[in-house]
């Protein structure tokens, strides 16, 4: 028995892991053996070990983990299976943990066959499903994680994670000593169901993660996150208003977050949807390297055209931004598109539009045109111009001047053009107008974003 004591190097041993460091308030270690010989008393021994108000600290590539045990047991009884069963708390938030394992060939090795528990009221279970061979070169776990939230492990990875949610993922993956893979991923969230893969290099600096996920439906709308979650900084913090919360937690998009890992995911949709309504077909590929987010390309296949888009997102380390967006699309049905949206809504006609915009150098809370340059060309040919429950902003714009211009109404609207350079948030048109059977309006000027 002992009390106050340090455990770091029995915690070292048991684990064959450097990285933890520890102590408790009171333990207990019994070890009781029987048999003819030492050796044979040795083999059919059994192992209590019982601690309270431990604290331990593990220091993973990316960040220290902090574990507080209120109380805990290492069980081993003479067949040579014990049990784990541990309660506390890991950083703020609360955790009840259970595991299994085996002593192998050696008779002093020890392999887990079962993790389960809470964390955070996320469960999740590993199940070791792999050959009992201590020289495979592998290890086949089968895994489920559950939860409500995402943002209920805000408190445990010190992040700002999106309210999206209930969630499931199981599977089975597979780890060796550099890489581990998931060849069947089952992945739910919310109404969505998603099917993938992906590899984990771990020998790769930073990690290298590549997968790919498709999905039958997709309800855009419950990525959104809702309640004013960002995954970026909302506002820069200057004096003692700063909101603390935002501050502590890590933004999915911060520079810190995008460098642990280089990613490339690829995503394909075969129906994109906003409530009951199909939007059509997307798809996208996702790349981070060296801090540098990339989508591209990005796009969406609706009956009577498409819109293909890109997007580049890089917080440098000296802490700016700069980012871009593209959206091109050709003789797309944009009524079609209404229609799926607001089924009472009549518009009809096509839209080509060529957007290229950006920023370079700005705050990394400046995702806005009112800092950006670039381009904008468009060509909208309508046949009915009502804008009510679909909001193009041309469109719009159009249903309150033509009646100025024709007020006896003759006129039928044969296409809106505009070519339009953006600098630093100022619109400056080099060609803008709209023709009709009657009369043609041209238009000059400047648009202030800022």
């Amino acid at each position: 028995t002992g009390a106050d004591a340090e455990i770091t190097e029995m915690v070292r041993y048991l684990t064959g892991n450097d990285r933890f460091t520890g102590q408790f308030e009171t333990g207990r270690y019994r070890v009781e053996g029987t048999g003819e010989t030492l050796v044979e008393a040795w083999k059919q021994r059994e192992v209590d070990f019982v601690v309270k108000n431990a604290e331990m600290t593990w220091r993973s590539d990316q960040k220290e983990w902090q574990f507080f045990v209120e109380s805990g047991s290492i069980k081993r009884p003479p067949n040579r299976s014990g049990e784990i069963v541990a309660k506390g708390k890991i950083g703020d938030a609360d955790a009840d943990l259970r595991a299994k394992f085996h002593l192998l060939e050696d008779d002093i090795r020890s392999r887990f066959d079962e993790i389960a528990g809470t964390l955070a009221d996320v469960t999740f279970e590993f199940t070791d499903v792999s050959v009992d061979d201590v020289k495979a070169p592998y290890r086949d776990i089968q895994f489920s994680i559950e939860g409500d939230r995402l943002d209920q492990l805000d408190s445990v990875y010190d992040l700002d994670l999106p309210p999206v949610g209930p969630y499931k993922a199981s599977g089975i993956f597979r780890r060796q000593e550099d890489e581990i893979a998931v060849d069947q991923m089952d992945l739910w969230i919310g109404e969505n169901h998603l099917l993938g893969n992906w590899r984990l290099d771990r020998a790769a600096e930073p990690r290298k993660l590549t997968g790919a996920l498709t999905a039958e439906t997709l309800q855009i709308g419950e990525f959104s996150g809702g309640g004013g979650w960002s995954p970026i900084v909302k506002s820069i913090h200057t004096g003692e208003a700063e909101d603390a919360v935002e501050k502590s937690r890590r933004k999915l998009l911060s520079r810190e977050i995008l460098s642990n890992y280089d990613i490339d995911l690829q995503l394909e949709v075969g129906s994109m949807m906003a409530g009951s309504k199909s939007l059509g077909k997307g798809a996208m590929n996702v790349v981070i390297d060296s801090a540098d987010l990339r989508i591209d390309p990005l796009t969406v296949n609706i009956p009577g055209g498409h819109f293909d888009g890109s997007f580049r997102f890089h917080p440098k380390a000296d802490g700016t931004l700069d980012w871009s967006l593209r959206i091109d699309a050709e003789k797309a049905d944009y009524g079609i598109l209404a229609r799926r949206i607001n089924p009472e809504s009549t518009m009809e006609g096509k839209l080509n539009l060529d957007l290229d915009v950006g920023a370079n150098g700005v705050p990394v809370n400046a995702l806005q045109l009112n800092v950006a340059s670039g381009d904008l060309a468009f060509n909208v040919c309508p046949k009915n111009i009502d804008a009510s429950g679909f909001d193009i902003w041309a469109l719009s714009l159009l249903r309150g001047l033509l009646p100025k211009f024709d007020p006896d109404n003759e006129s039928q609207l044969n296409c809106v053009l505009g070519k339009l350079h953006l600098e630093d948030g100022i619109i400056t048109p080099e060609s803008l107008g709209l023709d009709t059977t009657t009369i043609r309006v041209g238009a000059e000027g400047q648009i202030d974003l800022k």
